[in-house]
């Protein structure tokens, strides 16, 4: 056998060699790709669950909610702003979520449009979106603004 021959060998072994470590690398991000979409979905979640847990064994969480939503017109201004927080909140983690998630596992998506579809209904929210929309990144306020736009109602 000659060197050439062993050269060419050699070449095929390194080719054959690097072609499974790609494979194997690819194998790996998808395997990482995997974990992280389990791990945003796991703090989707633990945020989803908190806020709700933030209402649902606070009296006066419920009942502040339940004013903001069924007569937001006579919140006194510190109901105001601790309303605004309790929706800051959740959008926040639907915001959140839908920039960095990519996919929607969790049916954030569907929750967010019916959630928000509601409140534009009440009509409270159009008005409360336009003073803070401010505070989100702009994909969601195009998301926003598109369920606006889809639920005219009520233009207050």
């Amino acid at each position: 056998m000659n060197w050439n021959a062993i050269a060419a060998i050699a070449e095929l072994l390194a080719a054959i060699g690097v072609l499974a470590s790609l494979i194997f690398l690819g194998l790996q991000i998808r395997q990482n790709t995997g974990w992280l979409r389990q791990q945003a979905f796991q703090l989707g979640t633990n945020e989803i669950r908190r806020w709700a847990s933030n209402l649902s064994t606070s009296h006066a969480n419920s009942a502040l909610f339940m004013k903001g939503m069924n007569d937001h017109a006579s919140l006194s201004s510190t109901e105001q702003l601790q309303f605004t927080m309790m929706i800051f909140e959740i959008l926040s983690v639907w915001g959140t979520y839908q920039q960095h998630a990519g996919e929607d596992l969790l049916g954030l998506r569907e929750s967010a449009e019916t959630s928000i579809g509601g409140w534009i209904d009440q009509g409270w929210f159009r008005g409360w979106w336009k003073f803070n929309a401010y505070m989100f990144p702009p994909d969601f306020k195009l998301f926003v603004e598109d369920l606006l736009a889809r639920h005219p109602g009520d233009a207050r």
